[in-house]
C-alpha cells in the first residue's frame, strides 16, 4: 500500500491510530527531506489536539 503524508495526517486528524508502517513512512520522509515543514507542523498540531481531546475525555 502506498501511503502519502497527507493521508497519514488525515488519518490521525480523523481520530485513527497510526500503524507502525505509517510512523516509519513519516519518519523516513522526514529524515530524507520528502516531508515539507508545513506537513510536520500540521502533523504535530494534529497530534497535540488529539492528545488534548483524550485528556478532556478522561477528565470528564
Amino acid at each position: 500500500m502506498s501511503l502519502k503524508i497527507p493521508d497519514i495526517i488525515a488519518k490521525k486528524r480523523d481520530g485513527g491510530c497510526l500503524s507502525e508502517d505509517d510512523i516509519k513512512y513519516f519518519v523516513t520522509g522526514l529524515t530524507n527531506g520528502c516531508v515539507q515543514d508545513v506537513q510536520v507542523g500540521k502533523h504535530l498540531s494534529t497530534c497535540t489536539f488529539s492528545l488534548q481531546a483524550d485528556v478532556v475525555d478522561h477528565v470528564s
